[in-house]
């Protein structure tokens, strides 16, 4: 199946081999994936932070880290904070899920290597187990303009996605932390992605069993807000 690595904004092919999934980018086969245990539920979306357990070793067995025994590693989907190897298996990972992670060196560390641990062209081995995903909540006033909106925008995308399946109260949790990086911003295209993020809460909110003892007043005030961004941009 094809699935968007929006952190390099490319497009991968998974193809099974056996128990072994291969990930193919650009015709050049670089992350294979090996099930060691199947896992439950979807598959992590990008801004959701991902609890794992890592054990990380060159392909000859050297350990290079482990956070076995230890606390969980955490990172965020999208922000480039791991090597893209370990970010592509993980995607492709199911909580509870146990697999093997092979990387060719362009997926690891590359020429430059890691460290004394990690040599130049070093082929990368993980064994991950995906314990748990997080919606990731930051602090929005520390993110910078124009960085909010992208954020916000994103955060609505995937609210969307969840919306068009019918989960209703995951895209409100999403509509909502997109309103979090742009409510008091100001200018054009902010004000139509504030309205638009509006529109869509306020249709979730509609849709919602689990929102169903809101009063009216209060959905009215989400439909308000749409009408005065609006009136604003008039």
């Amino acid at each position: 199946f094809f699935f968007n690595d929006t952190a390099t904004t490319e497009i991968y092919t998974e193809q099974i081999v056996g128990s072994v999934r291969c990930v193919q980018e650009t015709g050049t086969w670089g992350v294979k994936k090996e099930i060691l245990k199947e896992g439950i539920g979807e598959l992590p979306q990008d801004g959701q932070q991902v609890h794992i357990h890592v054990f990380a070793k060159l392909e000859d067995g050297t350990v290079i880290s482990s956070s076995v025994n230890e606390n969980p590693f955490k990172f965020v989907l999208g922000r480039n904070e791991v090597t893209r190897g370990l970010e592509i298996g993980v995607r492709s990972m199911k909580v509870g899920e146990n697999a093997i992670i092979y990387c060719e060196p362009q997926y690891g560390y590359g020429q430059k290597g890691f460290g004394k641990k990690v040599p130049s062209n070093a082929k990368l081995v993980y064994d991950i187990v995906l314990l748990a995903t997080k919606i990731y909540e930051e602090n929005h006033w520390e993110v910078q303009d124009p960085k909010r909106r992208e954020l916000s925008s994103s955060l609505r995308v995937q609210g969307n996605e969840y919306f068009k399946k019918g989960e209703f109260e995951n895209a409100i949790k999403y509509y909502q932390l997109a309103l979090n990086y742009i409510r008091y911003d100001c200018g054009p295209s902010i004000d139509n992605l504030v309205g638009q993020v509006y529109l869509n809460l306020s249709i979730a909110y509609f849709k919602s069993v689990s929102y169903t003892h809101l009063t009216l007043p209060t959905i009215y005030s989400v439909q308000i807000s749409v009408v005065a961004v609006s009136l604003k941009k008039k």
